[in-house]
């Protein structure tokens, strides 16, 4: 799966649980309660076309930190959007 694949993923499981999310330069960012799901690459300036590392959660606090990072050692790695989210709303 491409980072592209997982940005629409991602926004499709935010409709489907009527969750927000918002676009911040071809990245798409949930918000799931307290906590933010972000699709992440290999590298921390992966473009659109490469491949997916996986779904990032982390607290709504730390993403000013992180937000030009990238990955963010420590932070839980899950494999499709469908269980970031869920792992998201169920530690809200």
């Amino acid at each position: 799966m491409t980072l592209e694949d997982a940005n629409y993923s991602l926004k499709l499981e935010c409709a489907l649980r009527e969750l927000g999310f918002i676009e911040i330069r071809e990245r798409v960012l949930a918000n799931a309660g307290i906590y933010y799901v972000r699709p992440v690459g290999f590298s921390h300036n992966a473009k659109l076309w490469e491949d997916l590392f996986g779904f990032q959660v982390e607290k709504s606090e730390e993403w000013e930190y992180h937000k030009t990072t990238g990955l963010c050692l420590g932070k839980p790695i899950i494999q499709s959007a469908k269980l970031a989210l869920d792992l998201a709303l169920s530690l809200s």
